[in-house]
């Protein structure tokens, strides 16, 4: 969510992206089902492995 509201202000100083900040155009509501429809999209292994990198924190 951070990265996609934020874009290159969620990265460390330097880090370099061409990804656009959606804070100010889309919802938080509208940010989560963008995410939520790209996971979906995801095969399965690489979806229970984000499953198992969340569940850590």
């Amino acid at each position: 969510m951070r990265i996609t509201q934020l874009g290159p202000a969620a990265y460390p100083e330097g880090y370099r992206t061409d990804m656009p900040a959606f804070g100010d155009t889309l919802s938080d509501r509208e940010i989560a089902a963008i995410l939520a429809y790209i996971k979906s999209q995801w095969p399965p292994d690489i979806r229970a492995r984000q499953s198992r990198q969340n569940a850590v924190r």
